[in-house]
């Protein structure tokens, strides 16, 4: 995907978009995963207006969102995704019970294929025993 964004190759079909909707459809599809993981999951959408975007493309960033939440967070944690109406936009909120993120790694977090040190080692350990 990145290599198609900076070649100009990414195709955006911006259209109507039921934010709620597809926040909740994309939560929908995580929940056997979060189920096998023993992570609660949440998900909290309040009506809205209309807005405009590229669902495919939204719901690929939830997605992401959501599988980074669920592969951090410790069997017995939680994760709940929100998308609340703002003025006239949304805010959409991913929050976790996992460890978290440290300060020093926070201002390279949008780096492509940016990975912290130890988070190989967090999903590993988090995941040990678990069957997948």
């Amino acid at each position: 995907t990145v290599r198609r964004v900076e070649q100009g190759l990414l195709e955006i079909t911006p259209g109507p978009l039921d934010l709620p909707a597809l926040v909740a459809a994309q939560v929908d599809q995580f929940r056997p995963s979060a189920a096998r993981l023993g992570v609660e999951l949440c998900c909290e959408v309040s009506p809205g207006p209309q807005t405009v975007g590229d669902a495919d493309r939204v719901g690929t960033v939830i997605d992401n969102l959501l599988a980074n939440a669920l592969k951090f967070t410790p069997e017995g944690g939680r994760v709940t995704v929100s998308a609340v109406p703002v003025a006239d936009a949304w805010e959409v909120t991913v929050t976790d019970t996992g460890r978290g993120i440290d300060a020093a790694d926070l201002p390279r977090v949008f780096d492509p294929f940016f990975r912290t040190a130890d988070a190989e080692q967090r999903w590993w350990t988090a995941t040990a025993g678990r069957s997948r």
